[in-house]
């Protein structure tokens, strides 16, 4: 049994709550989220090579009106066989147990994570009934595991060994299954940090780490950028407790070709702008904002929850076709 891949099942389902919903409050102020997920340990608790890390808070979440109107019946629809069996067998509820989840790991030049320099921190889950959760989940699959408590720490012995550690009683952080207990206590007490690296953290500090999802990276060496622009970072919150807000960011190499790209971008915008207009959906994409911030090209956009409401109207044609195909 894959100790690491169960322990991630719990964070998945604060990850697909969190894309489906993009809920959080416009009022929280900006940072202090990750410490709060982190359980006050900050950016310190992840490796100093990390160069993706995401934010899911989904206590705020799922308390958005949008949530409750559009994701949450779909969530538990699709997903409601996991959902039961996780309650069943673990006594929690992923969509009110779960407060927060935050992976920190290392994107390969293809961008493909490195599990081994994967670092998962999730909140909002007892350590009594997690580790009761992780033996049911192998019993679940015709195996066993033996927990062992070792102060904040406990070893998971299958046919794999996973170590967790406890930041406290609700709190716990993994890495894969190549992270021995040398190498968790030493992310549990801050050694070479994220927060030593200085590109990473300028990105983050952008973020609202208290929006529901949120995210920054760093490309990696020698990976190709997605769209027909160059960067070497990016970050990113989105929020929709009330409406939808998104502040994203891409970081060029100067503030000369981050301007000359918010100048392709708007006339882009233009073009964008005329084609909506034949779905009558021109008035929302004047509210997007695209400007440059010395060597970043910001992206903004901040929708009612009625402007929301009234796109998904529009829309409902189309997924309709997509989802029949």
């Amino acid at each position: 049994m894959n100790l690491f891949h169960n322990l991630k099942i719990l964070a998945a389902c604060a990850a697909v709550v969190s894309i489906a919903a993009f809920g959080c409050s416009k009022d929280e102020a900006k940072g202090g989220g990750a410490a709060k997920a982190t359980g006050g340990a900050g950016m310190a608790l992840f490796p100093k090579d990390a160069n993706m890390i995401l934010g899911f808070n989904v206590a705020s979440i799922t308390s958005g009106s949008l949530f409750k109107e559009f994701a949450e019946p779909m969530i538990k629809k699709q997903s409601e066989g996991e959902l039961t069996k996780i309650k069943e067998k673990c006594g929690i509820d992923p969509m009110t147990s779960l407060k927060s989840v935050t992976v920190a790991m290392k994107m390969s030049s293809t961008m493909e994570p490195d599990e081994d320099h994967m670092f998962v921190v999730v909140s909002g889950i007892d350590r009594d009934k997690g580790e009761k959760c992780l033996e049911m989940m192998a019993k679940e699959e015709g195996e066993e595991v033996k927990l062992t408590r070792d102060g904040n720490l406990t070893k998971a012995e299958g046919k794999e060994t996973l170590w967790l550690g406890w930041i406290d009683n609700t709190t716990v952080v993994t890495g894969g299954p190549k992270v021995d207990k040398a190498g968790l206590e030493a992310r549990m007490a801050g050694k070479d940090g994220l927060d030593g690296n200085k590109e990473m953290m300028n990105l983050i500090g952008k973020t609202n780490q208290s929006a529901s999802m949120w995210m920054a990276m760093q490309k990696p060496e020698g990976a190709q950028a997605p769209m027909p622009m160059e960067f070497s970072g990016a970050y990113a919150s989105v929020d929709t407790k009330s409406g939808l807000s998104i502040n994203a960011g891409m970081l060029q190499a100067s503030a000369e070709q981050a301007g000359k790209t918010v100048e392709m971008m708007k006339g882009q915008m233009e073009m964008a702008k005329q084609q909506a207009a034949a779905m009558q959906m021109d008035k929302f994409v004047e509210k997007l904002v695209v400007e440059s911030s010395d060597a970043f090209v910001v992206i903004k956009l901040d929708l009612t929850d009625t402007d929301v409401k009234e796109i998904v109207e529009k829309l409902k044609p189309m997924f309709g076709m997509m989802f029949g195909m």
